[in-house]
C-alpha cells in the first residue's frame, strides 16, 4: 500500500490538499497496517519547489516513514506545470504565499519541469 505524504506539516497540507485526511493521521494509519504485516511505502510526490522541499520539510517525512516501518519511499524533488494548469497554479500560489509565484517565473519560467534547487537532500 502507498500513501502519499509531502510535508510534515498539518496546516500546510490542509491549504495545498484541503479534501485529503491531515498527513500526521495518515502516518498513524500506515503504522497501523505495517505493524499488521501489510508492505507499506511511501510516495513523497510532488515536493512544490519553494514551499515543500526543505531538509526541514523533507527529513520528518523520511524519518517518521522509517520509524513507521516503510519498505520503500520513493521521492520526486520535481513537479511538472502544463501551459493551462500554470496560470491557476500561480494564481493559488499568491493566495496563499503572496509573491510567490514570481520566485516561480525568475526560476522555471515556462519550463514544463520544475525542479526543487534543494534536490540534494
Amino acid at each position: 500500500m502507498v500513501f502519499t505524504i509531502t510535508t510534515p506539516d498539518d496546516k500546510l497540507a490542509n491549504k495545498l490538499e484541503p479534501e485529503v485526511p491531515w498527513h500526521s493521521r495518515g502516518i498513524e494509519a500506515f503504522k497501523a497496517l505495517s505493524r499488521a504485516g501489510i508492505d507499506v511505502e511511501i510516495a513523497l510526490i510532488p515536493i512544490l519547489p519553494f514551499t515543500e522541499d526543505s531538509t526541514e520539510d523533507i527529513l520528518p517525512i523520511l524519518t517518521r516513514g522509517k520509524e513507521a516501518g516503510a519498505k520503500f519511499i520513493y521521492p520526486s524533488m520535481r513537479m511538472t506545470l502544463r501551459d493551462r494548469q500554470r496560470e491557476y497554479y500561480y494564481l493559488k500560489l499568491d493566495e496563499f504565499f503572496p509573491g510567490m509565484s514570481n520566485q516561480y517565473k525568475r526560476t522555471y519560467g515556462n519550463s514544463y519541469f520544475c525542479s526543487s534547487t534543494n534536490d540534494n537532500i
